[in-house]
């Protein structure tokens, strides 16, 4: 017998159960339809779950007889692997089939995968009325329906798992023990001087005894905006845009590239740098969001952290008044865990706050995380810090 989990209605969910005849009684069926959409609006950008449906959302609402509308990411084309989404919060043990009941003016997307990462990944055709697609995955646990180019219109999602499979990992990322760190190679910020160099290895070779080979630097040099304002024909070359590039340098310096500007300093700044290379730098004392996730540490006498959002253009599409989904997040008093101390941490999202990935001082980023969305199981704990 085959079990169908119905779930009636938004606000006080009742699951009713229907039995019908299958050839093989190993594999359940959930059912997701317009009786349970989510009650208004969720297009702003931000992330939203709803417990009761295990179901969690990103820029969608509710509309007619669909489950969800999948909304456009601003302003076009974000990326295959990033919103508009919904996908399931807990795990669904042994997924092996998914019915998906849509209608689009564009292709979009399925993922799957036996933890968070999502990295089967299905494309599924435009259509222009409602079309069912039966969808053969490959065992997994955890599913997303992910819009990049058009809205989506979800009428129903039917999910078929075995509810034996365990996923390989349901708290997503804890990869403690595996992570590495340096030695700081510098500890003087406070009187650097214009024109400075530093270098940093952007990558090395961990050793057996714990120590590390560098087998290869790089180096970036110090930029006031008083050098831009004297030096204007050189500005586009200062810009820093790639995000390794961009934490390396605040790591060495503990300050921004040359074309990051505050909102009211834009306008200003034009004058310097083109759209391709002119960034907003954002600064909080915010406790909410992505910062429950961290472990921040405050400034002495503080109650509050400090931290600056980076923006970054992951798509192509990024102006500063249209920031998109990419920011490089730099906790100034670093965290409050187990081998760190007031040293800055930096860690850099792809898909507005969705996930995170800590910058480690050798040039590369750590294995992604969940930030914003649950559940978040990341151990900021027991790194190991190589020495030279």
């Amino acid at each position: 017998m085959k079990k169908i989990f119905k779930l009636l209605g938004v606000f006080g969910i009742v699951l009713t159960f229907i039995s019908c005849q299958k050839a093989t009684d190993s594999y359940e069926t959930l059912t997701l339809d317009s009786t349970n959409r989510i009650s208004g609006s969720n297009s702003s950008g931000s992330y939203g779950e709803s417990e009761t449906t295990g179901i969690g959302y990103y820029r969608t609402y509710g509309f007619d007889d669909s489950l969800y509308t999948i909304i456009l990411a601003t302003p076009t084309t974000i990326s295959d692997m990033y919103p508009s989404s919904i996908y399931n919060i807990n795990e669904i043990k042994g997924i092996s089939e998914i019915e998906i009941t849509y209608w689009s003016d564009s292709n979009f997307y399925i993922y799957t995968s036996s933890d968070r990462s999502y990295e089967n990944s299905y494309e599924v055709e435009s259509s222009g009325s409602f079309t069912t697609l039966n969808l053969t995955v490959e065992k997994s646990s955890f599913f997303k329906v992910i819009s990049t180019t058009s809205n989506v219109y979800v009428q129903s999602i039917i999910i078929t798992y075995d509810n034996q499979t365990s996923s390989s990992n349901t708290n997503y990322l804890t990869y403690s023990d595996s992570r590495i760190n340096m030695q700081d190679f510098y500890t003087d910020y406070d009187n650097l001087e214009e024109g400075e160099e530093r270098t940093i290895p952007s990558d090395i070779t961990v050793n057996s005894d714990g120590t590390y080979t560098v087998n290869e630097y790089k180096t970036y040099t110090y930029h006031t905006y008083d050098y831009v304002l004297e030096h204007a024909v050189e500005a586009e070359d200062l810009a820093l845009t790639d995000p390794y590039d961009v934490a390396a340098y605040y790591m060495l310096f503990h300050d921004f590239p040359v074309n990051y500007f505050y909102k009211n300093d834009l306008s200003d700044a034009k004058s310097y740098f083109s759209s391709s290379s002119l960034r907003q730098v954002s600064y909080y004392t915010r406790t909410d969001g992505y910062a429950t996730s961290v472990p921040y540490q405050v400034k002495t006498g503080e109650s509050y952290p400090e931290y600056y959002e980076l923006d970054f253009d992951v798509n192509g599409y990024y102006t500063t008044s249209n920031r998109g989904v990419g920011r490089l997040v730099v906790w100034v008093y670093g965290f409050d865990a187990t081998n760190y101390d007031s040293n800055p941490v930096i860690v850099y999202t792809d898909d507005h706050y969705a996930t995170f990935k800590e910058y480690l001082n050798y040039g590369q980023f750590g294995t992604r995380f969940n930030a914003e969305t649950s559940p978040t199981s990341y151990s900021w704990c027991n790194n190991v810090t190589l020495v030279k």
